[in-house]
């Protein structure tokens, strides 16, 4: 009986102790474990609002970038077209024009040079969607002014052709020399008593040292021993397009000049 009342005081005891425990920790075991949860419940709202809070600064910072980068387009294009319309007012010269084309450059680059200040200083205050609608309407404008300018370029070149003129253009002087060369090219055929036929070589075509001219000689010569010392029937040298035409006057071959690849012959296929 002693060992039984001593074992039920111990069991006693220790329920007391816990139970004393309980008491000292919380007036409530259910409120503390609410409370338990309640902690984890803020700590993850908090951590859930921190990454919500730096997802919506990553997407507004990435917004404004993008925001930035097409008013810094759009400026580009601004300058492009007063740049054009500098250089159209300069023929016929006409004051008001540069004046106004020069002032629209200058404006342009403060702007720019503004919106580099603010980027590096990080006071940048852009509304994404608005700065990104406006730059695309700058665009637009600087772009229809482009075109508004080549056309009357263009009229302006065509009233000067009507007239007997010839405009300055490198275009037109490129033109006028290449027509200027075939001229004197058929004059001169057009002087020989004999025959004179011009010829173009035809792509794949094999390659006669008669008829034709490599226009890679170095190619020619360098691999040619290699082509001979291995194997003369397994590849050769065809033409993959001509560059300049060919000459016959009578017996007299001008050879034409021409761009070669080494291919596999077809023997060897």
């Amino acid at each position: 009986m002693n060992n039984r009342s001593k074992k039920f005081a111990k069991t006693f005891q220790k329920v007391i102790s816990l139970k004393s425990a309980t008491k000292i920790a919380s007036n409530n075991g259910i409120c503390m474990l609410n409370s338990n949860l309640k902690v984890k419940e803020d700590s993850f709202t908090d951590h859930h609002t921190k990454t919500n809070g730096n997802n919506k600064n990553k997407a507004r910072n990435k917004a404004v970038m993008e925001a930035l980068i097409a008013r810094l387009f759009a400026g580009v294009t601004t300058i492009k077209a007063s740049y054009a319309e500098l250089q159209m007012a300069q023929h016929p010269y006409n004051n008001d024009s540069i004046q106004a084309a020069d002032q629209a450059v200058v404006d342009e680059l403060r702007a720019i040079s503004e919106l580099k200040r603010r980027f590096l200083k990080k006071e940048l205050n852009l509304s994404p969607q608005v700065t990104i609608m406006l730059a695309e309407i700058q665009e637009q404008q600087s772009i229809m002014k482009t075109y508004e300018i080549t056309i009357k370029k263009l009229q302006g070149e065509r009233k000067l052709v009507n007239s007997g003129g010839n405009p300055d253009s490198a275009f037109f002087l490129a033109f006028a020399e290449m027509a200027k060369r075939v001229w004197t090219l058929h004059y001169l055929a057009f002087s020989f008593q004999e025959n004179v036929n011009i010829f173009q070589v035809k792509k794949n075509t094999r390659f006669s040292e008669v008829y034709m001219e490599s226009v890679t000689e170095e190619s020619v010569s360098t691999t040619s021993g290699s082509v001979e010392s291995t194997d003369s029937n397994s590849s050769e040298f065809r033409v993959v397009f001509t560059v300049v035409p060919g000459f016959k006057i009578g017996k007299t071959v001008i050879q034409s000049q021409v761009y070669l690849s080494l291919m596999d012959s077809p023997s060897s296929s």
